[in-house]
């Protein structure tokens, strides 16, 4: 990918048909330039009456039509990385989902900035991950990765629209959303290994 780019990381999990926990991130990429734009016209796709756009918030029925108008939004692609876990293991299944796109990210799509949504005091969770890639030079001092209000952050809304929809689409019940976000651009899907307890 040419040119500063932005990407945006949220997360999403659900139990699988099999029992299994699927814990996966999003992050769509945005070219810097661009990136007003795309936040301006995701405003244009949240439900009147709330602060943010939400995969699981929207009524089953509209979730195919919000998916088919972002994906034609001018953002470039996703990156999605997916861990099978157990309900105690999210937080280590983070860690290593990071530790794989963070450098990703930063060495192969030439990101400089990652977005991720705050989770509050779990963010010092990240943080040590982010030091730790630094510290092994995984990641550069260049690639900025900062913790931001979902509710004031538009590009996190697009990485939740599109990890809830590959989520919603493995896990069973709701394939239509992500097939329509995967025709519409490249999404890159990387399983790592199973996590076992």
């Amino acid at each position: 990918m040419s040119g500063d780019c932005i990407a945006a990381g949220d997360e999403s999990s659900r139990p699988n048909k099999q029992g299994l926990w699927l814990y996966a991130m999003a992050f769509p990429m945005v070219r810097a330039d661009r990136a007003a734009t795309v936040r301006e016209d995701l405003h244009t796709l949240r439900p009147v009456g709330t602060d943010f756009l939400h995969f699981y918030d929207l009524p089953q029925k509209t979730r195919l039509s919000v998916a088919r108008d972002a994906g034609q939004l001018d953002w470039e692609a996703a990156l999605v990385v997916v861990q099978l876990t157990h309900p105690r293991g999210q937080e280590r299944s983070r860690r290593r989902i990071l530790a794989n796109a963070l450098p990703k990210l930063g060495h192969v799509e030439h990101v400089t900035t990652v977005l991720l949504e705050s989770r509050a005091r779990s963010d010092k969770h990240d943080r040590r991950t982010i030091d730790r890639l630094r510290g092994s030079l995984s990641i550069a001092d260049a690639l900025t990765v900062e913790h931001v209000d979902k509710t004031a952050e538009p590009l996190c809304w697009l990485a939740d629209l599109i990890v809830g929809a590959f989520v919603a689409n493995e896990a069973g019940g709701d394939p239509d959303p992500w097939h329509a976000l995967d025709e519409a651009r490249p999404l890159e899907v990387t399983w790592l290994p199973h996590d076992r307890p």
